[in-house]
C-alpha cells in the first residue's frame, strides 16, 4: 500500500483561523491514511494496522478505537454521527452503528484490497482497489456485489456525482476511466507521461476535475473527463491530495 499520508507518521494537523495550523498528536505510531470529518467537532482516521481514531472536540484530542482487526486502513466514511465504514487491505469492510466505538465485519465479496470508497446518499456506493476491482452497494454498504474489473491495474480513487456519472484514477499506469451507467461499464479516457501514477481526483461539477499523482503532475478537464490537460505546478514531489471548493479556487498537498 502506498502511504499517501506518510508524514502524518507521528503526527495530525487541524485547520485553525486565518490559515494557521496547530500540531495535534494522535497517541499511535501508525501510518494514517485517511479521515473524514462530519462536522466541525466529530470526527474519525483510520490507517495502518487496523488503527481508528476518534475526535469529538474538533481534533484537539484524539481516542483510539478498537477496528477488531491488524489490517490496514485505507478509507473511511460517516453517514451520520452513527454509522460509518471503513474499507482495507484484504477485502476488508467494516461499519459501526455507534459512531466508530466499535465496529463490524461486513462481506466485500473479495480479498483484495480496496483502496478507497465513496457514496451519493445513504445507500448507494462504490469502492475500488487492486486489480482493477470495483465493488457496489445499494443498501448501505451492508451488502456487496463486484460490478467489474476495470483494468488490470491497481485503482486509486473513485468519485460519483450522481447514480450513473464517476471516474476513477490507477497507481501504476495513471489511466483515468469513466462511467456512465452506475459503474457497470467503464470507458478508458486518458494515461499519465511515462506512467506516472495518480493518486487523486475531484470534479466540481458534471464537467470541471483535477487528477494528481507522481512528480507534481496535476490535469485537468472540462469536458466531463472527456480529454485531459497537464497543468504546470512548479513542483516535481508527488502530490497526493487536491480539494477545489468551486471551479476557480483550490488546494493541493504532497510530499
Amino acid at each position: 500500500m502506498k502511504t499517501f499520508y506518510g508524514s502524518l507518521l507521528f503526527l495530525l494537523l487541524t485547520i485553525a483561523c486565518y490559515s494557521q495550523w496547530n500540531q495535534q498528536y494522535s497517541g499511535v505510531y501508525s501510518n494514517l491514511y485517511s479521515n473524514y470529518f462530519l462536522d466541525e467537532n466529530n470526527g474519525w482516521i483510520c490507517g495502518a494496522n487496523g488503527v481508528i481514531l476518534k475526535t469529538t472536540n474538533g481534533g484537539t484530542t484524539w481516542v483510539q478505537r478498537p477496528s477488531g482487526i491488524s489490517f490496514a486502513l485505507s478509507s473511511i466514511w460517516f453517514f451520520d454521527i452513527n454509522e460509518g465504514i471503513v474499507f482495507g487491505s484484504g477485502g476488508t469492510i467494516r461499519k459501526s452503528l455507534d459512531g466508530g466505538e466499535s465496529w463490524f465485519a461486513v462481506s466485500s465479496g473479495t480479498n483484495l484490497r480496496l483502496q478507497e470508497g465513496t457514496f451519493i446518499n445513504e445507500q448507494q456506493g462504490w469502492a475500488c482497489g487492486d486489480n482493477g476491482i470495483v465493488i457496489k452497494t445499494t443498501d448501505g454498504g451492508n451488502t456487496w456485489n463486484t460490478v467489474a474489473y476495470v483494468t488490470s491495474d491497481d485503482l486509486s480513487y473513485i468519485q460519483f456525482i450522481n447514480q450513473n456519472i464517476g471516474w476513477i484514477t490507477s497507481e501504476l499506469n495513471g489511466e483515468i476511466w469513466k462511467t456512465t451507467d452506475g459503474g457497470e461499464s467503464w470507458s478508458y479516457k486518458y494515461e499519465t507521461p511515462y506512467d506516472w501514477d495518480l493518486n487523486k481526483l475531484q470534479f466540481v461539477n458534471n464537467n470541471e476535475g483535477w487528477a494528481v499523482g507522481q512528480w507534481g503532475l496535476i490535469v485537468k478537464t472540462t469536458d466531463g473527463g472527456e480529454s485531459w490537460f497537464q497543468t504546470n505546478t512548479g513542483t516535481g514531489e508527488a502530490i497526493f491530495g487536491i480539494y477545489f471548493y468551486d471551479n476557480k479556487h483550490g488546494f493541493a498537498v504532497g510530499k
